[in-house]
């Protein structure tokens, strides 16, 4: 069965409805024959499974895709047609941008800075690596990542544009599990790995490390929340530890 990416429209309350019990049993008892309806409006054919996605938070329509393979897949949704989901024999769509660097495959780790053109992806190779999209912007114009025009002469090339890190961060001895950009400090990131570490990059100082946490579990998950305090920048940092087998 082929892999995908589903794009759709969900019903769901109006933004700012506070729902407690009251409200809830409420609404259930007015339309206990109403469900969310989920409209799947594109469908992407994906090459290979879908282990992660991540998106753009400066424009929706790019997203990030991490599949068993070491690369990592830059989409353009908008440049992809609607696909029917019971065409499973056609051939996958092509990504808009291939991310290339790791050794080794890198199927989880994977985020995309929320204030620049950056994407960050750990693998199996022990690295944390970075991409700088906006690097090929003078190649291909002012406006790369919103300009439609140039986005589809690259389309007709015969081969996907292939992008190169700028940023190989080494200090993990296993594999990177996760990791997580800071909301607005498009330096710094953490990351976690099999290596039991937590470390806290900056890619500003020499060293890259700015700080690194040894702890007794094994960690899979890694966020950097919003600043906890409106008067000064300090950030929680939440990690996930993983399920005894």
């Amino acid at each position: 069965m082929a892999s995908y990416i589903a794009i759709a429209n969900i019903d769901l309350p109006c933004e700012g409805k506070r729902f407690n019990d009251e409200l809830n049993a409420l609404l259930l008892r007015q339309n206990n024959k109403k469900i969310p309806i989920l409209n799947v409006k594109q469908v992407i054919i994906h090459p290979g499974e879908v282990n992660i996605l991540k998106r753009n938070h400066n424009d929706a329509r790019w997203i990030a895709t991490h599949s068993d393979s070491p690369n990592v897949f830059i989409w353009n949704v908008d440049r992809h047609k609607y696909v029917p989901q019971s065409k499973e024999s056609i051939p996958a769509n092509s990504p808009d941008l291939i991310l290339q660097g790791h050794k080794d495959s890198a199927p989880y780790a994977l985020d995309w800075n929320k204030v620049a053109e950056m994407v960050a992806s750990g693998g199996k190779d022990t690295k944390v690596l970075l991409w700088e999209l906006d690097d090929y912007q003078t190649s291909l114009g002012a406006n790369y990542l919103n300009n439609r025009r140039e986005l589809m002469s690259i389309h007709k090339e015969p081969s996907n544009l292939k992008v190169y890190p700028k940023e190989e961060l080494r200090g993990h001895s296993k594999t990177v599990e996760d990791l997580s950009f800071c909301p607005s400090d498009k330096f710094k990131l953490c990351s976690v790995g099999d290596d039991r570490k937590v470390i806290v990059w900056d890619t500003r100082i020499s060293t890259k490390i700015a700080s690194e946490i040894e702890t007794t579990h094994n960690l899979s998950l890694i966020h950097i929340s919003e600043p906890t305090r409106l008067l000064s920048i300090s950030y929680a940092v939440f990690c996930l530890k993983k399920k005894k087998k």
